[in-house]
């Protein structure tokens, strides 16, 4: 487990050199804010950063419903009871086993689920706030995916697989072939794209993503330039 402090962010990562799945602590005034949970064993790390700092856990935001960031869910919930859990509702229904989708969505659903017996039951929307982080949805690599801005301090931009690091900064589906995993459970690349230009119009000081080393100052228009010529 590798653990690295940005400003009010602290990443965690398992396994980083060989694939590397990322959780994130976001911590504010008075609590700290769970960003994904795809590995047990990052409830024991939380625990630790909880103690740390005096303050309690008070939500977990999950971007998607893939199992490399929700495995840990079952986990989670029986750690922090109090703390509430939260997704789309899009992203919900997948989360649940429902891989359907509408006319409109077309494109078959990819990725991988993990059995669970917690789900969310609270949803999260565009333009919503938990804390300093505001929801932006983000969908391409799956229907409902999300990432989470602080416009008010750190400018923090917490992409989940919207966008990847891990092999160099990409747009979802458009990752190099040293780190294709992205790429492998992406839905919809074209809307991937569509996510990545509104998140190309934020102030960014730190890339966080599911896979990969945070980012100070990315260049993310260079990475969405790259991934429209690739349509």
């Amino acid at each position: 487990m590798r653990i690295r402090t940005y400003n009010q962010l602290t990443q965690l990562t398992w396994m980083p050199v060989v694939f590397p799945i990322n959780a994130y602590v976001f911590e504010e005034e008075n609590c700290l804010t769970v960003i994904d949970i795809g590995k047990k064993s990052f409830v024991s790390e939380i625990q630790k950063l909880l103690e740390k700092a005096m303050k309690p856990v008070t939500n977990l935001l999950l971007t998607h419903w893939h199992s490399d960031h929700t495995a840990g869910l079952d986990e989670f919930h029986s750690t922090f009871p109090e703390a509430e859990i939260w997704i789309s509702e899009r992203d919900c229904r997948l989360l649940a086993g429902d891989l359907s989708v509408s006319s409109e969505e077309k494109l078959p659903i990819k990725g991988s689920l993990v059995k669970l017996n917690y789900r969310p039951d609270s949803f999260l929307a565009e333009g919503m706030k938990i804390g300093s982080l505001e929801v932006i949805a983000t969908p391409g690599h799956t229907p409902g995916h999300l990432a989470f801005y602080d416009c008010m301090n750190s400018q923090v931009l917490i992409a989940g697989d919207a966008l990847q690091t891990r092999g160099g900064l990409a747009v979802a589906g458009n990752g190099s072939w040293t780190f294709p995993f992205v790429n492998f459970g992406t839905w919809d690349r074209a809307r991937s794209v569509s996510s990545a230009q509104k998140l190309a119009a934020l102030d960014v000081s730190y890339l966080a993503t599911g896979h990969g080393k945070v980012v100070k100052h990315p260049d993310l228009s260079k990475a969405v330039q790259k991934a429209k010529e690739r349509i």
